[in-house]
């Protein structure tokens, strides 16, 4: 690269980085609905191409450089050792990912991002469309190996068809990414745990166990011909735990409080 190129490159930088700051400071004080992308470029100094040239939507403007979790469980899928499983990398980064968050949620600048986006319907349902590309992205990773992706988890597919594996990746990742999401929005709209407390830690472990039932009730290691667990659902309607409507305020319980409910049929 040549020193014009990267004066050029440390000036778009900077640019997007000025864009966005503006845009953030625009949407925490007069919400996201109530601010136009033309006043996020007055601001700024810079034209509404511009801003689009560094920001395909709006709703990006919010979720730029937070959602390493779309493309994560599948990096981790792909990314995993020779002698590891599909679902033990899919378990390890998803406990990983609950353990970030516990973590962000503590910061003034992530509480702040999370009161925007569920004040915001617009931004839910585009928090809602990045879940379902993490659903396919994810599904994509485990239906790349087959047969190779399931070894060591136990199990035995019906004759190696891989209408099976393809059916069972697809199952996979929505019901635990579902679980995780729900996990995870409970968490939002509570008091965030306090790093390094036993709280934090009955919510890993309760992660852990909502995990491990999913993955022994999932068909794949049951050791039968059949497809159950996760299979038995291929007829059931998903539920989107991202589409549900708010509790009052005076009715909504934590996952945290509620072990018997969420992780109960698990042990």
């Amino acid at each position: 690269m040549s020193d014009l190129d990267g004066v050029r490159a440390q000036r778009k930088a900077q640019t997007r980085a000025r864009i966005l700051g503006v845009a953030r400071e625009l949407f925490q004080t007069c919400g996201f609905g109530d601010v136009t992308v033309a006043e996020v470029a007055s601001t700024a100094g810079v034209s509404v191409q511009t801003v689009f040239n560094h920001f395909a939507t709006k709703e990006e403007l919010v979720f730029a450089g937070r959602v390493s979790w779309v493309e994560g469980p599948a990096e981790a899928v792909r990314a995993r050792g020779p002698q590891q499983s599909a679902l033990a990398a899919l378990h390890s980064y998803l406990i990983d990912w609950v353990r970030a968050e516990i973590v962000a949620s503590t910061t003034e600048e992530h509480r702040r991002f999370l009161t925007t986006v569920e004040d915001s319907p617009a931004l839910r349902v585009y928090e809602r469309e990045l879940h379902h590309e993490a659903v396919t992205r994810l599904t994509e990773a485990l239906n790349e190996g087959g047969d190779q992706g399931w070894r060591g988890e136990g199990g035995r597919r019906r004759g190696g068809d891989p209408d099976d594996y393809s059916i069972i990746a697809s199952l996979t990742a929505s019901v635990w990414l579902a679980a995780i999401r729900a996990l995870l929005l409970d968490l939002r709209r509570t008091p965030p745990p306090v790093p390094g407390t036993a709280e934090v830690a009955a919510v890993v472990e309760m992660t852990e166990r909502i995990l491990d039932g999913l993955r022994n009730g999932s068909g794949i290691a049951s050791g039968d011909d059949g497809v159950t667990g996760c299979g038995a659902l291929a007829g059931a309607e998903p539920t989107d735990p991202l589409a549900a409507p708010r509790q009052p305020a005076g009715r909504q319980r934590s996952a945290r409080q509620m072990p018997s409910v969420v992780a109960g049929p698990i042990t």
